[in-house]
């Protein structure tokens, strides 16, 4: 079975944040790597009324594999979540996906990208319900700040780019198990900003 790619760093002091490191794990890696081959087309799976972006989306490949993007949910602790970006080649059903023409030409980079979460107990939760609840917010990597308590880096996107400069990003929402897809399903909440190269 594989892991999850949870890693758990244990603070040095009790006053530091307990920091928390999320992988893409390796059969997903392997299922990238298809993409290079070219995306002709990019299908955009749901929506919500109390959202933008979608629920997934599927890239049909030059090389006629396709390749679904979505989103896990991972626990890293009790009260904190994350959304990481999943990857697999699949086929499911297609009747309902709004199709879009694209043309990245092979061979394109595919770059994993990685964003940062925490849980900021001085930040204001006015309007916000249940018990004692903490702010959790999502900046680059390397950006929370000290007031944090938790923090959380995870593979939270991907981008695609070609020879002749178009690129394609897609990245997971902080509204559950939704993504944005540049320019076809935009989430306002998603900022490129957020998001860096992973190592």
């Amino acid at each position: 079975m594989e892991s999850n790619g949870v890693e758990s760093l244990q603070p040095n002091q009790s006053l530091q944040p307990t920091r928390h490191s999320l992988i893409l794990p390796s059969s997903m890696r392997t299922a990238l790597d298809a993409a290079e081959a070219g995306v002709t087309r990019v299908g955009i799976y749901g929506g919500h009324v109390a959202h933008s972006g979608c629920n997934w989306c599927l890239l049909d490949l030059s090389d006629g594999a396709s390749l679904r993007l979505f989103a896990t949910e991972q626990t890293v602790q009790p009260g904190f979540e994350v959304f990481s970006i999943s990857v697999s080649l699949d086929q499911p059903p297609t009747e309902h996906l709004i199709w879009y023409e694209v043309e990245f030409v092979g061979p394109l980079t595919v770059r994993v990208l990685e964003t940062e979460e925490w849980l900021d107990p001085q930040r204001s939760t006015v309007g916000a319900v249940g018990n004692s609840p903490t702010l959790q917010v999502r900046g680059a990597p390397g950006s929370a700040p000290q007031s944090a308590v938790a923090i959380c880096s995870y593979p939270g996107g991907l981008e695609l780019s070609d020879e002749a400069g178009r690129s394609l990003f897609v990245a997971t929402s902080m509204f559950p198990y939704a993504i944005h897809v540049e320019g076809l399903a935009d989430d306002d909440g998603v900022s490129r900003d957020d998001y860096e190269n992973a190592a």
